[in-house]
């Protein structure tokens, strides 16, 4: 009798371990992938095709802020550009990264792409977790443009614990603003 009780508390214990793992599995999968959803609405937000609600704010004069005379003007409340941003990418990016992304990647890269009037499509986006740091992901992006060109862009990104993006780099973009200024 001792030995079946015994046997049941080895078995009882065996089950929730395995449980336990189930459930810590399932939340590490999902973590990563909430993560992965970040970065890909992000790097497809910067490659898709441009609104043109984003065209109509960055021509509109309404959004125009004037710099001189050694001072900066600062507008009593948000234009609507900025509010534009804020809503679209700033929930996906971290306050450090939010300013420098918006303003060295993703507006260059859209003004000229827009009145160069070429098209940019995804035709594969790879994620590839890091061995070294939680967070961290390689990504390789195959772009097809014009008439059956391609390029690669190869970059890193880390996620933080929020699921916003900490660091953003794009390390090889294969001459893609001399593509866009052909």
């Amino acid at each position: 009798m001792g030995n079946k009780k015994f046997s049941l508390r080895f078995v009882l214990l065996g089950i929730g371990l395995v449980v336990l793992l189930l459930i810590v599995g399932f939340f590490l999968l999902s973590k990563n992938q909430e993560q992965q959803e970040v970065i890909e609405h992000v790097l497809t937000a910067q490659f898709s095709e441009v609104d043109p609600e984003l065209i109509r704010l960055l021509e509109s004069t309404e959004n125009i802020s004037v710099i001189g005379n050694n001072e900066n003007f600062t507008p009593k409340e948000d234009k609507e550009l900025e509010q534009y941003l804020e809503q679209e990418y700033k929930p996906y990016l971290t306050e450090a990264v939010y300013e420098k992304y918006i303003t060295a990647y993703f507006l260059p890269f859209k003004a000229f792409s827009y009145y160069a009037n070429v098209n940019f499509e995804i035709k594969d986006l790879v994620l590839k977790k890091s061995d070294h740091a939680d967070g961290t992901y390689r990504f390789t992006i195959h772009l097809s443009y014009a008439e059956q060109e391609e390029l690669e862009v190869l970059g890193l990104v880390n996620v933080n614990e929020e699921n916003k993006i900490s660091y953003l780099e794009f390390t090889q973009d294969a001459g893609l603003f001399e593509s866009i200024d052909r």
